[in-house]
C-alpha cells in the first residue's frame, strides 16, 4: 500500500506533463488528418506525391504512433483519475478523524447515561423497599393509636363527672344536715302533738268524771261503779283546735322528714354515680386526656406522613418504569451507535493506508 501511495504521489507529479502529452497527441493527430488531406487533393495532378517520402508520416506510421499515443494516453487518464481519487480521499480523512470522534464522545456519553440509570435503577428497589417499611411503621403505629378518639372521649366523661365530685359532697352534706334538722323538727313536733292529744284526753276526763252521778253508768265505760274518777290536769286547759293544730303542723314535720330522707338518699346516690363513674382522680384523669388527645395528634400525623409515603412509592415505580424503559431504549441506541462507530473505524483505517 505504501508503494502504490509512492507511486500514486510520483504520478501525481505528472500530472501536468500528462495534460501536456494529451494536447500535443490532439494535435499531432489534427496534423496528420490535415497532411492527408492535403496529399488526397494533390493526387490528381501530382502523382509523385502520392508516395510517403522516406522517413515521412507515412498512414502505416501514423497509425502506428497514434495507436501507441492512444494507449499512453489512456493509461495516464487512469492514473489521473486514480490520483484524484486519493487526493479527495485523503482531503476527506480529517473531517472523518473528526466526525469518528465526535461519535465515539456520543458513545462515551451514552455509556456514562447508561452506567447512571443503571445506578438508580439497581438503587431503586431499596429506596422503594426503605419506603415501603417506612410506610409499614407508620400503618402499625396509627393502628396502636386507633382507639385513642373512644378514649379520649370515655376519659372526658370521667374527667367532667370527678369534676363534679367536690360539689356533690358538699351537696350530699347539706342534704344531711337538712335531714338532721328535720329530724329534730319532726321529733318535736310529734312530743308536742302527743303532749296536746294527753293534755286533751285529761280535760276530757275530767269533764266526764265531774259529770258522773252515784248509781248511774259511766258513758266510757258504762260501769255503776266509779271508784278513781279522773281529776283534772294542772295547768290551763288545751283546746280540740290546738290539738288539731299540732296535729297538723307534726304531719308536716314528718313530710319535711320525708323529703329531706330522700333528697339525702338523692346525694347520696350522686355521688357514689359520679365516683364510680370517674374511676378515679380528676388530675390523674385530666394527665390521660391530654395524653389521648396527645395521640389523636399524632395519628393524625401518622395520617399526613402515611398519604405522603404512599404518593412517593407512586412516584418511585413509575419512575423504576421508565428508567427500566429508557434503559432498554439507551442499550439498543449503544449497540446501534458502536457497530457504526466500528464500521466507520474499520473503513477509515483502509483508507488511511490507501492513502
Amino acid at each position: 500500500l505504501r508503494a502504490e501511495r509512492a507511486d500514486a504521489t510520483r504520478s501525481a507529479r505528472v500530472i501536468p506533463a500528462l495534460d501536456a502529452a494529451e494536447a500535443s497527441e490532439i494535435a499531432f493527430d489534427s496534423a496528420v488528418e490535415g497532411l492527408s488531406a492535403a496529399l488526397d487533393a494533390l493526387r490528381p495532378t501530382r502523382p509523385e506525391l502520392s508516395a510517403s517520402p522516406a522517413g515521412g508520416p507515412d498512414p502505416a506510421w501514423s497509425q502506428n504512433l497514434h495507436a501507441r499515443l492512444k494507449e499512453a494516453t489512456a493509461s495516464l487518464t487512469e492514473d489521473r483519475a486514480r490520483i484524484r481519487d486519493l487526493v479527495e480521499l485523503e482531503g476527506s480523512l480529517p473531517e472523518r478523524r473528526a466526525g469518528l470522534a465526535d461519535s465515539r464522545s456520543i458513545l462515551s456519553e451514552l455509556h456514562d447515561a447508561s452506567s447512571a440509570l443503571g445506578a438508580r435503577i439497581d438503587a431503586a428497589p431499596r429506596s422503594i423497599a426503605d419506603l415501603e417499611a417506612r410506610r409499614s411503621r407508620a400503618l402499625a403505629e396509627r393502628s396502636a393509636l386507633a382507639d385513642a378518639p373512644s378514649r379520649a372521649e370515655s376519659l372526658a366523661l370521667r374527667l367532667a363527672r370527678a369534676r363534679t365530685i367536690p360539689a356533690l359532697r358538699l351537696g350530699r352534706e347539706a342534704r344531711l344536715a337538712e335531714e338532721a334538722e328535720a329530724l329534730e323538727t319532726a321529733r318535736g313536733a310529734g312530743l308536742a302533738a302527743r303532749a296536746a292529744h294527753e293534755a286533751w284526753l285529761a280535760n276530757t276526763g275530767a269533764a266526764l268524771a265531774d259529770a258522773l252521778e252515784e248509781g248511774a253508768p259511766c258513758p266510757v265505760c258504762g260501769s255503776l261503779d266509779h271508784p278513781r274518777p279522773a281529776t283534772p290536769p294542772g295547768g290551763a286547759p288545751i283546746s280540740k283546735e290546738r290539738v288539731e293544730e299540732l296535729d297538723a303542723a307534726k304531719q308536716r314535720a314528718d313530710e319535711a322528714l320525708v323529703s329531706a330522707r330522700r333528697a339525702s338518699i338523692d346525694a347520696e346516690s350522686a355521688l357514689r354515680a359520679a365516683i364510680e363513674g370517674a374511676e378515679g382522680d380528676a388530675d390523674e384523669l385530666e394527665e390521660r386526656l391530654d395524653a389521648a388527645r396527645a395521640e389523636i395528634s399524632r395519628a393524625d400525623e401518622l395520617g399526613s406522613e402515611i398519604s405522603r409515603l404512599e404518593e412517593e412509592l407512586v412516584r418511585a415505580r413509575e419512575e423504576l418504569d421508565a428508567n427500566r424503559a429508557e434503559a432498554t431504549r439507551l442499550t439498543s441506541e449503544i449497540a446501534t451507535l458502536d457497530a457504526e462507530v466500528a464500521q466507520a473505524a474499520a473503513r477509515l483505517d483502509e483508507d488511511e493506508a490507501r492513502c
